[in-house]
């Protein structure tokens, strides 16, 4: 009884660990994502620009 109690003490500490391990991953590809946004209206803007040059 006691093993199985501390295996599933282990699952769960695994699986808060992945969880934990994803929510960082969102977060950086969440400000990876705005970062490359803004590059291209950058971009977007100076193509403009040396188009009517």
């Amino acid at each position: 009884m006691i093993k199985n109690r501390e295996s599933a003490a282990r699952s769960r500490a695994r699986k808060q660990a992945y969880t934990h391990e994803l929510e960082n991953k969102v977060s950086r590809l969440e400000e990876e994502n705005e970062r490359l946004r803004r590059q291209k209206v950058s971009l977007c803007f100076l193509n403009k620009l040396t188009y009517y040059i």
